[in-house]
């Protein structure tokens, strides 16, 4: 007996699940794996609300310290990003 063929749509990965910011992740090593992105920090906010939101991504994710840094450094924007590439390397992300 032949099984039914099931064809699965592939998943746009930048589509974002209602009211979650999670992301579908596409690429091999997390192939259907939600990924929680965080939200980008400008300096406007208050700067706790953004690491409390930043810290809940990375347990969520499983991010090591090294994915923690990139990620932080992805949420920069604007005045909070010209900051940390002012600071002097060996000081940005100690």
């Amino acid at each position: 007996m032949d099984r039914p063929r099931t064809f699965m749509a592939p998943v746009d990965s930048q589509k974002t699940l209602p009211d979650a910011g999670v992301k579908r992740a596409v690429d091999s090593r997390s192939a259907g794996k939600s990924v929680m992105k965080p939200q980008t920090f400008d300096g406007k906010e208050p700067v706790n609300s953004f690491l409390a939101h930043f810290e809940v991504c990375a347990h969520f994710n499983g991010w090591s310290e090294e994915e923690k840094i990139s990620w932080f450094q992805w949420s920069l924007k604007g005045r909070a990003q010209q900051l940390l590439s002012d600071m002097p390397s060996d000081q940005a992300m100690s």
